[in-house]
């Protein structure tokens, strides 16, 4: 954190705002990601991790990148694993917006579907094959870069909330989304 630090006020001495930006973000994201005394968060932090993740991101890719969220404000306490939306909203980056010149747009959707949370990460620019999280989980598809990531998140969704919950792939209107579906509960700090 102390070059990190270090290398922001060098930034901001030469008037690099960008940088000063990015180390900034990247320091906040650092010392979220890397703190393991809580495997829950509230959804307000977990957005949080995604701000900072973005934040990096539209400076890379300038007018590349559309990032916009519409969230039920009622739904900011929800508790969440923490690092489930960031590597969505990382996947669509990477998927749609490295491996193409043209706008991609990424929206975060997040609202209760009765007693559920339902959280949408969809991106223009990409699709997802049929059936991708059962083949990787079948091994139909050998798991490679983000295909890891999806099985992590999703084994981690069922094992804290159940095997009826979980994360979907689907294609909606030409656009990619992951949607993660678990039970709404206000966030309660046991230290887990």
């Amino acid at each position: 954190y102390n070059i990190l630090e270090s290398i922001n006020w060098h930034a901001r001495a030469i008037k690099a705002n960008e940088i000063s930006a990015m180390v900034e973000a990247l320091g906040h994201f650092l010392r979220i990601t890397l703190d393991k005394s809580r495997k829950l968060f509230t959804l307000s932090e977990e957005m949080d991790l995604v701000h900072y993740y973005i934040t990096i991101q539209q400076i890379r890719f300038q007018d590349q990148l559309q990032y916009e969220e519409t969230i039920d404000p009622d739904v900011l306490s929800a508790s969440v694993p923490k690092m489930v939306v960031q590597p969505l909203v990382e996947n669509a980056v990477r998927y749609a917006v490295e491996s193409s010149l043209d706008l991609c747009r990424i929206s975060v959707i997040i609202s209760r579907a009765g007693d559920d949370l339902q959280i949408d990460v969809e991106n223009s620019g990409s699709q997802f094959e049929s059936d991708l999280l059962e083949k990787l989980q079948n091994a139909q598809i050998a798991p490679h870069g983000f295909g890891i990531g999806l099985i992590n998140i999703q084994e981690r969704l069922q094992l804290t909330f159940g095997r009826q919950y979980g994360l979907t792939l689907f294609n909606r209107n030409g656009c990619a989304v992951a949607r993660i579906t678990i039970p709404f509960r206000p966030y309660e700090n046991k230290g887990v």
